[in-house]
């Protein structure tokens, strides 16, 4: 671990291990710095929108099913419950 005082020395730092043969190197900075992409060897791993790899679609149809099962349960409970029941407008009693 170390720290910096200026981007280029950082930049040169991930270079020189680079050259020395590190492979898996993180920097972590407030803003990005372009020229770390290429030492640190960061590709764009963005999800699209319309196209999801196979290895997020169990995760995400896992979560969409207990939504929709726990949204199912909440309208039950509130369908069931003594407030929404009608009041008996001719009791048997009178």
């Amino acid at each position: 671990m170390a720290e910096y005082d200026s981007p280029e020395s950082l930049v040169a730092a991930g270079r020189q291990g680079q050259s020395e043969g590190y492979r898996v190197m993180d920097a972590y900075t407030p803003y990005p710095i372009e020229e770390l992409e290429e030492p640190l060897d960061i590709r764009d791993n963005r999800i699209s929108l319309f196209r999801t790899p196979r290895r997020y679609l169990r995760r995400d149809l896992w979560i969409r099913f207990s939504l929709l099962g726990q949204h199912s349960f909440l309208t039950a409970q509130y369908r069931r419950s003594p407030t929404d029941q009608r009041p008996d407008v001719y009791p048997d009693h009178l």
